[in-house]
């Protein structure tokens, strides 16, 4: 197989190089199911893995990886290491689009070194920071229910409502729900129940444009933001990104909500973060998802949806403009056969 070096698009053979020091960035976009399922054994679907092969070059694409040595899935990034690594003695930086015990353990198998790799600790963390009560403090009306007559309680109140696990996939994990539970709604909250003790509940919104604030966390600095991302979903699955610099991203949400309001929630949330996570070992990127909705005829912000502790299609986004100026105004659909299409 070959390899994408230095964030060029150009396919090398591996055994070219010869370095003292070599950086590896695993593109891991089956993250979430892995913090989902909590096994470190965990075999994550093969339609996941295949596109985390496939996908890999997206990796480039950001700024903080440049110069990176190689960009890989998981399934590959072991082979580098012996290559690169074991045979010529130099050492190694690894990297990834999100870190669990899954990915360090079939790294491990692989041949990497743990002790290269991020320790337990902080993979529980993670872990623990991606379960999605921990963005209640920034939800209004979002409850985190422990039983189903919590859950009828709740739509006694608020009659169409949107169900999540604390952790699932892109797009798994939710459900719809009208007026009243089915069956099948029972069967799935019990199952949820069963495996990860809770189920969120919150209000159906009539969604006008998604959006994501853009963070990155150091110890060191705290929480930067780092831009917007604009994207659409379809029922609760990523489907792509609008191509723009952050002041048209801007200009574009100000027709529905004045800026000003968006800034502040940007700056509210930046310091919430900072607050959560300063007696933490987290670092790196985290993106938050949020959007702009009506309610009676009136635009109303929604500003945290999800948070996510990785790396997310919007971060790529955002800087794929640094070096591919030429798709300005174009939308970006990652998992598209045809995935850049003009505005």
């Amino acid at each position: 197989m070959d390899f994408y070096r230095r964030g060029v698009i150009k396919k090398t053979p591996l055994f070219l190089y010869r370095m003292d020091r070599v950086s590896i960035v695993i593109f891991n976009p089956e993250h979430d199911l892995c913090l989902a399922n909590g096994n470190p054994h965990f075999v994550p679907p093969s339609s996941a893995l295949l596109f985390a092969e496939q996908g890999a070059e997206w990796m480039c694409n950001l700024k903080r990886f440049h110069p990176v040595d190689f960009f890989t899935d998981a399934a590959h990034a072991g082979q580098i290491y012996y290559r690169q690594c074991v045979d010529t003695h130099c050492e190694a930086d690894i990297y990834s689009w999100g870190w669990n015990t899954t990915l360090k353990t079939f790294l491990i198998k692989s041949g990497i070194p743990p002790e290269i790799l991020p320790e337990d600790g902080i993979l529980s963390s993670i872990r623990a920071l991606s379960h999605r009560s921990t963005a209640l403090p920034l939800q209004k009306d979002t409850y985190s229910a422990l039983c189903l007559d919590d859950i009828d309680n709740y739509m006694r109140i608020h009659h169409n409502v949107v169900l999540k696990a604390p952790w699932s996939g892109s797009g798994r994990g939710i459900r719809w729900v009208d007026m009243q539970l089915s069956s099948h709604d029972k069967s799935w909250i019990s199952k949820i129940l069963s495996t990860q003790k809770s189920v969120l509940i919150e209000p159906k919104f009539d969604v006008v444009q998604d959006f994501a604030f853009l963070f990155y966390y150091t110890q060191q600095k705290g929480c930067t933001f780092v831009g917007y991302s604009l994207f659409k979903t379809q029922n609760g699955v990523y489907r792509g990104n609008k191509l723009l610099y952050d002041i048209e991203i801007s200009e574009y949400l100000s027709q529905w909500i004045p800026f000003e309001e968006i800034t502040n929630a940007q700056h509210t949330i930046q310091n919430w973060l900072n607050s959560i996570l300063k007696d933490t070992n987290y670092q790196g990127p985290i993106g938050v998802d949020a959007f702009i909705y009506r309610n009676q005829g009136i635009f109303k912000l929604r500003p945290c949806v999800e948070i996510n502790f990785r790396y997310t299609m919007g971060f790529i986004a955002h800087e794929l403009l640094l070096y591919k100026p030429e798709l300005y105004k174009s939308t970006w659909s990652p998992m598209s056969p045809s995935p850049y299409k003009k505005i």
